[in-house]
């Protein structure tokens, strides 16, 4: 039997967790309390996100998480440059050569929302994916000292585990 996983909270963590879960054989239920991004990036400051307000917002994705989207979800990875992120590699100042390795480390700037919505993208096309829009978890449910599962808005989702996102 698969081991049954619930994310709770479809932000960049949340989304990413549930990625690479599902992508090791686990099935996954990832819990949100927003809608889904529209299908069209050029719709995704439409998005309606109350729970994160901030998705609007230009950040800047330190090297660590470029690196992590380069090594672990390269396809997430080229679907962000393939739709306009650029990496900025502040490695070293100009003219200045960076240091071996160092050039891993680029970073990037992005609207949270693109982001988001690239990983999205990734997570209807994986298998072992169910999504749960527009709820949120109310409690976590254990059981003889187990996780049991999470209580939802009026339901509750068997799981194995929680991942509290």
């Amino acid at each position: 039997m698969v081991a049954r996983i619930v994310v709770a909270g479809g932000g960049i963590a949340g989304l990413s967790a549930a990625l690479l879960l599902a992508r090791q054989g686990y099935a996954v239920d990832l819990v949100e309390r927003d809608g889904p991004p529209p299908p069209d990036l050029g719709d995704v400051q439409e998005w309606q996100r109350p729970g994160a307000p901030q998705v609007r917002h230009p950040h800047m994705f330190l090297g660590l998480f470029r690196h992590l989207l380069h090594t672990r979800l390269p396809d997430v990875h080229a679907d962000l440059l393939a739709h306009g992120v650029d990496e900025v590699d502040m490695t070293a100042p100009p003219g200045v050569e960076a240091p071996a390795g160092a050039t891993e480390l680029a970073s990037f700037g992005s609207r949270r929302a693109t982001v988001e919505w690239a990983l999205h993208r990734a997570l209807r096309e994986q298998s072992g994916v169910r999504f749960h829009h527009g709820l949120s978890v109310r409690e976590v449910v254990v059981d003889g000292g187990r996780v049991r599962g999470v209580r939802l808005d009026g339901a509750v989702i068997d799981a194995d585990a929680v991942v509290d996102a």
